[in-house]
This record gives structure tokens, sequence and C-alpha cells, in this order.
């Protein structure tokens, strides 16, 4: 057993301590405690010990209990600890900074939860007089014009529901539509055996449907018809009242017309034609269905119709679509006729013959 009298320092790599050596205490300066000697061993136990009691009861040791000992990452966090005494912290994938924008002000009082307004946009739409707002989509309100008074003409004593052309869906080919403030305008070249228009569901029985609408035409040549109106289709066969202008009959004068088409390129025959003898320019078409009998009306000024014709419900086809149609056979020109429609109202009812 080698007595350990030495300095730690002459002890080499190669002599390393075994445990086995044995240590001597000398007594402190002026006789104070005693000469002791016991194994390296015994020694660093005790040591131990005493550290241990002594770090753990001081108050500096009761700090490091209960300090942190390590840092765990967790979700969008990262951790260095290349310096383990001042670990960094860094989050991942988060808002570090709101800079306001264009018609933005960002109020950043309490940094974590700053806010952010909008300046002179529009941050509500509250619907007036006949009009629906659907809010949905709050950032893409749809407004819709609803069954009143969309405005007025002196052309016309009645009120009128300005048409909106996303509502209803094209049918034949070459005519183009357009959707204007009071009115959706369509433009229809001349072609033979070619129905063209726009329509939308038909409610269920009973309805009535109005429209208003104005031609545009150059005079037909003798054997050349062009005209409006509305439009029944059940998607594929139609049945049309028509106000139109024949040359061959009275030449240029206006009439009414009722027929049936196979579909929108396949003519199948007239149903009935009514010679008018109005005298202001017929603008009002009105058809109603009661479940037994549909009727067709048409009327000056919008208040008043006269019955053109009547025929039993479904005669033809079973409609679901309704809608306006044009017809243009000037062959003898290429000028489109125009047709503006400025009114259109389906009403759950039958209206009649009179507002």
């Amino acid at each position: 057993m080698t007595l350990l009298n030495k300095n730690i320092n002459d002890f080499s790599d190669k002599n390393p301590l075994d445990g086995t050596e044995n240590v001597e205490l000398q007594e402190a300066a002026g006789g104070v405690g005693s000469n002791k000697r016991f194994a390296l061993t015994t020694l660093a136990t005790w040591l131990q010990s005493a550290l241990a009691t002594t770090f753990a009861s001081a108050a500096e040791g009761a700090k490091a209990n209960s300090a942190v000992q390590s840092i765990t990452a967790g979700t969008n966090v990262t951790v260095d600890n290349t310096n383990p005494q001042s670990p960094v912290v860094n989050a991942l994938g988060v808002v570090e900074s709101v800079v306001a924008g264009t018609n933005l002000t960002v109020d950043n009082t309490d940094p974590k939860n700053p806010k952010v307004n909008a300046l002179g946009v529009v941050e509500s739409i509250v619907a007036g007089s006949n009009v629906t707002v659907d809010n949905t989509d709050p950032k893409n309100p749809k407004i819709n014009a609803s069954g009143g008074s969309g405005g007025s003409s002196p052309l016309f004593l009645s009120p009128l529901v300005y048409p909106v052309l996303s509502n209803f869906t094209a049918f034949g080919t070459g005519a183009t539509f357009t959707q204007k403030v009071d009115r959706i305008l369509a433009s229809v070249p001349p072609a033979s055996g070619q129905l063209r228009g726009a329509n939308l569901a038909v409610p269920a029985t009973p309805y009535t449907v109005d429209i208003c609408a104005d031609l545009q035409a150059l005079p037909p040549a003798s054997s050349d018809t062009t005209m409006w109106g509305l439009s029944l289709s059940d998607g594929t066969k139609f049945v049309n009242f028509y106000l139109g202008m024949w040359g061959s009959a009275d030449p240029y004068a206006s009439y009414l017309t009722i027929d049936s088409w196979a579909s929108s390129s396949s003519f199948t025959s007239a149903v009935a034609t009514i010679h008018t003898a109005f005298n202001a320019p017929i603008r009002f078409l009105r058809i109603t269905d009661d479940g037994t009998t549909r009727s067709y009306y048409a009327s000056t000024n919008g208040k008043d119709f006269i019955l053109a014709y009547s025929e039993a419900s479904g005669s033809h086809l079973a409609p679901t679509k309704v809608g306006f149609s044009m017809y243009n056979t000037q062959l003898s020109g290429t000028t489109p006729s125009k047709i503006s429609v400025y009114h259109w109202l389906i009403s759950n009812s039958v209206l009649g013959d009179a507002a």
C-alpha cells in the first residue's frame, strides 16, 4: 500500500492512481485536529457525500437544483447548444413581425397580438330596397335584384326589374349578350333556322313570367322575319311566344306568333299567329301557367295586358327552362338585329291581364 504524500503533479499518466493508496491528513497549525490516514477511495467517497450535502443545502444549491438542466426543441423551435451555458432558441415558421401594406395599419402595442386594420375599403354591404346580398363568401359578396322596381323609363309606365345576365345560360349559336346598367343587350346576326337566346330554371306552377324588350332591326325583305320573345324549353325542345316583323305580310308590321321547335336548330310548326292592331309598340309579353292552362299576353305599357292565346299546360313540352329568344332570317343583309331586354320578372302566382 503506497503512502500518498506527494504533489498530484508528481504522478504521470503511466502511473495512475488505483484507489488503494493511503492518504494522510495532517493536523492544522496550532494542533487543531489530528493526523489521519485512510485509503484514497474512502477520501473520495467522503468528499462526494460532503459536497453533495453542503451544495444541496446551501442557497446556491437550491437555485441549482431548481434551475433549467436542459432545453429540448419543440414544434417549430430549434435549440443551439454549442454554448451549453447560453443556448440559442430559434422559432421556425412563425410570424416575427407584421408590416402594414396598402390601406392597412398595424398596432404592435402588444407584439404577440398585433392588430391589423383595413383603411378605405368596404367592410360590409347592406342590402337596400329590392336588393339581396349573399355574404357567404365575405370577400366576394353577391348582389342580386329582387323582384321590385329596378327603375323606370319614360317609354314605359310599368316599373322595371332589370335582368341580370349572370343568372341566365345561353343557348343556340352566334348571338352575343352584354350586361348593361339597365338592360341585357343581345346582338343576333342573320341565320336561317337558328334559334338563339338565354334561359334559366322555370318555377313550379302557378307562375307568371314577364319580359319587356325593344327590337332594333333593319326592315326585313319580303321573305325575311326578325323577332324576339319569351321561350319555354325542356332542355331540348322549345315553345316561343314572339313579337316580330314579317316582310311578306303587312310590310314592316308587327305580329304575335307562337311556334314550336324540336331543337334550337330545328323548327317544327307554327302554333298560332296573331296580327296586331295596337296603337303603340308592344314591348311587354307575359306567359302564365296555373297548372291547368298556359296563357300568352301582350301589352304596350306593362300594366294592362291582352290575352293573345291559351292552351293546356304541358302542350308541346313540359318546361324546365324559361327565358328569352330571338330569330333573325334577314338573309338579304348581314346587319345583326339587336334586342334590349329591360325587364325580367318571375312571380309565383298567376297575375292575369292587369297589373
